[in-house]
Parts: C-alpha cells; sequence; structure tokens
C-alpha cells in the first residue's frame, strides 16, 4: 500500500511544478508588454528550474524527498528587442524602446 502512495506523491509533485510553471508562464504573459518594472529595467521573462527528487521509479518508491522538485526561478538573461516607438515614454534619445524578451507566440 505504500508504493501506491508514493506513486500518488510523485505524481502530485510533478502536478504542483507544473502548477508553478503555468503560473510563471501567466505571469510572462500578463508583463509581455511592460517596458518599465520596479527596478526601472523592462520586465525579464521567468523561467522554472526542475530537478528530479529520485534516481529511478523504483528508488522512489521508498523515498519521502521522490519526484519532482523545483530548483528555482531564474530569470532569462536574453536581451529584449529594440522597437522604434518614438511617442512612448520610455524611448530612449533615438527612439527606441527595449520590450521585455517575452515571445507571445511560443
Amino acid at each position: 500500500m505504500s508504493n501506491l502512495f508514493g506513486a500518488l506523491g510523485i505524481s502530485a509533485s510533478g502536478m504542483t511544478a507544473e502548477r508553478l510553471r503555468m503560473d510563471v508562464t501567466s505571469d510572462n504573459l500578463a508583463n509581455a508588454d511592460s517596458t518599465k518594472g520596479p527596478n526601472g529595467q523592462p520586465y525579464q521573462r521567468q523561467e522554472v528550474v526542475l530537478q528530479s527528487g529520485g534516481q529511478s521509479f523504483s528508488d522512489a518508491l521508498g523515498n519521502a524527498q521522490a519526484g519532482v522538485q523545483v530548483a528555482g526561478i531564474v530569470n532569462d538573461p536574453t536581451p529584449g528587442q529594440q522597437v522604434y516607438d518614438p511617442g512612448n515614454p520610455d524611448a530612449n534619445a533615438q527612439g527606441y524602446v527595449t520590450m521585455p524578451n517575452v515571445n507571445t507566440v511560443m
């Protein structure tokens, strides 16, 4: 019976990790046009880093730390695209605005 609960725990950890990934994705989409954040810079896309809690499924059944674990949430260092928009208050002297590095199409 403990193997069944171990397997359910592993599945639940994966679903919890994917829920966090979806929350971060929704934050990224909500800020896709945010050219100035609290730090004065354009929003940077965030990514969830996941890691395995067990070496294999059979090892994981006896391991309370098994399943998927969130290792952290990191900023994507990819630079944002420069868009010509001289009317934007965040435009530089040449009229270009640095947009967040969020691709809403993918």
